[in-house]
């Protein structure tokens, strides 16, 4: 089902977290600085390898507060795959990367697990928008990170 996670898509078991501004650990983030997180896949599937010119991916960043704080959408976007790649992480070529930069006080200090979630859609040529889903999806939640005053 279209709704299930697919045997078809590897996805890493865990979150990249990268932050530039950097206390020693990169788990360990300031309240008012920016942060990255990607996430790896890679597109297993013949069929799905087959028509990676006309696939979609959409993926969405989540927070979940460990304690009394909030969750949210951290942000998502939506990019083309590429012909001929089927592994996207955060080092992809620009435009096919599943990069997030997440401002600085987007989460107010807490701890924090992170998810995220890939799905696609198919691009038919001349259509605009993707709007088919295609069966493809993957679930992965991430590393614990603490969001510092």
């Amino acid at each position: 089902m279209p709704t299930e996670p697919s045997t078809d898509l590897r996805v890493v078991e865990r979150l990249q977290v990268l932050d530039p501004n950097g206390i020693p650990s990169s788990l360990i983030i300031r309240k008012g600085d920016p942060f990255q997180v990607a996430i790896e896949f890679e597109v297993l599937a013949a069929a799905a390898k087959a028509v990676l010119c006309a696939l979609a991916f959409e993926v969405k960043y989540f927070a979940e507060s460990l304690g009394p704080g909030p969750e949210k959408v951290l942000g998502s976007f939506t990019r083309n795959t590429v012909a001929g790649q089927s592994t996207y992480n955060a080092t992809t070529p620009a435009g096919a990367t599943t990069t997030l930069t997440v401002p600085g006080n987007t989460l107010p200090p807490g701890v924090y697990r992170l998810a995220a979630m890939v799905t696609f859609k198919v691009r038919c040529p001349g259509s605009g928008a993707p709007q088919t889903p295609y069966p493809l999806n993957a679930f992965v939640e991430g590393r614990a990170i603490e969001i510092a005053p």
